[in-house]
């Protein structure tokens, strides 16, 4: 089957057009990526926290949680904390990172969701502004039950460095220092202090 004189014009018309919009995407992604978000890369730090989740903290661990941020952030370089939000670890930490933006004030606070259907957990932490931002990790192809493990493991291999309370060799925060070391992350155990 022939095709007209007209209608490969209109193909290569549709082909060029097809190109230059692949070009571009191209380019805007590549502003966004490397220009707009990461112009200043070096000064962007990111860390994260895990630790026991039914453990009293007291003021002491507090304290140091406070003070071992302080250690490793200044007041004019932007530092981004990836919370989990399950559990008191995590709480205590996110509350010690809202007082401490006051004083430092590029401070970022993200919740980092296991989970996409938890609408009702999501919608009062908007409404509350607990965190800067919300985000969910690619991890939409993991089982349910699986989901905090794998948001776990995320947060540690984004981080460049782990705030952990860890005192024992079993469980969740102990599974997610395991893999962190593993993969050569910067941690610093609360407990070993």
């Amino acid at each position: 089957i022939g095709i007209s004189s007209q209608g490969q014009r209109l193909l290569l018309g549709h082909g060029v057009r097809l190109w230059c919009s692949t070009i571009l995407t191209f380019l805007l992604l590549w502003y966004i990526i490397f220009i707009s978000e990461f112009h200043d890369l070096e000064a962007i730090v990111i860390i994260t926290f895990f630790g026991h989740s039914s453990t009293y903290y007291d003021d002491n661990i507090k304290n140091s949680v406070a003070e071992t941020i302080k250690k490793h952030i200044s007041a004019d370089k932007k530092t981004t904390f990836l919370c989990g939000g399950y559990g008191d670890f995590d709480n205590m930490c996110a509350n010690v990172c809202r007082q401490l933006k006051k004083e430092y004030p590029l401070i970022e606070l993200v919740y980092v969701t296991p989970y996409l259907n938890a609408q009702q957990k999501l919608k009062e932490l908007s409404e509350l502004k607990l965190y800067d931002s919300i985000i969910y990790p690619p991890i939409e192809k993991v089982p349910y039950r699986y989901a905090i493990i794998k948001r776990n493991e995320w947060m540690a291999e984004n981080a460049d460095m782990l705030i952990v309370y860890v005192k024992h060799e079993y469980g969740g925060a102990y599974n997610v220092l395991k893999y962190a070391k593993k993969k050569g992350k910067t941690i610093i155990n609360i407990a070993d202090h």
